[in-house]
């Protein structure tokens, strides 16, 4: 059987790419791992792609749809977890607990040293990351502070 090819290119490009393939239609999630592939998106796991036909504007959403040979579509890469969690919007997140340092909680003199789990609400973790940005500003300004009292007293140790 002869080489078949479908016409591709990311909505950003101007020109096209072609993926080769054999025979007369290839199924999307072929089609979707060729172009990883062949842009070198391939160990790129958190990365999906969105696929539509040129001409026609037919989003290819089902992993089994066959896209006929000479196609042109159109790729728009998206991250694919992302794109997961708003698929699940009211499950809870897994993954790494979110570890805050030890600071003084603003709402009573307890220090805040436990760890933000998935149970925790969003006000908590807001807050928690919030506590935590305003930890590390202090401490650039501290060491920002540190550095040019140090830089004031180099130009008069030298004249001496």
């Amino acid at each position: 059987m002869a080489s078949s090819v479908v016409h591709f290119k990311f909505r950003s490009a101007l020109l096209h790419d072609t993926v080769n393939f054999t025979g007369d239609h290839i199924s999307l999630s072929d089609l979707k791992r060729a172009i990883a592939k062949k842009k070198g998106l391939l160990k790129a796991i958190d990365v999906d792609f969105h696929i539509s036909n040129e001409q026609t504007g037919e989003e290819y959403t089902s992993e089994e749809v066959f896209i006929p040979k000479n196609t042109s579509v159109v790729v728009k890469k998206i991250n694919a977890k992302a794109q997961l969690d708003a698929l699940r919007p009211n499950v809870e997140r897994k993954g790494p607990k979110l570890i805050v340092p030890n600071i003084q909680n603003p709402e009573s003199d307890q220090p805040a040293d436990e760890a933000v789990g998935p149970s925790t609400s969003l006000e908590e973790e807001e807050a928690a990351l919030h506590a935590m940005m305003n930890e590390q500003n202090a401490e650039w300004q501290r060491t920002t502070q540190q550095r040019r009292q140090q830089h004031q007293h180099q130009p008069q140790q030298q004249s001496k």
